[in-house]
């Protein structure tokens, strides 16, 4: 994965940017974390169409 430089979120007040090293580190740490608890992409599929069975 690149290193992120800048991180633009939209927030409902306005867009929030995050550029400075501290927030950059604390938002990589998020990432990986959502990574890491994240199906795989042949999990996800499976999930889906097994939601859209019971439908």
């Amino acid at each position: 994965m690149p290193k992120l430089d800048t991180v633009h979120i939209d927030v409902p007040h306005g867009p929030l940017l995050l550029d400075a090293e501290s927030q950059l580190a604390r938002y990589r740490v998020f990432l990986d974390r959502a990574l890491a608890f994240s199906l795989s992409a042949e999990n996800s599929q499976d999930v889906i169409h097994t939601i859209m069975r019971q439908l």
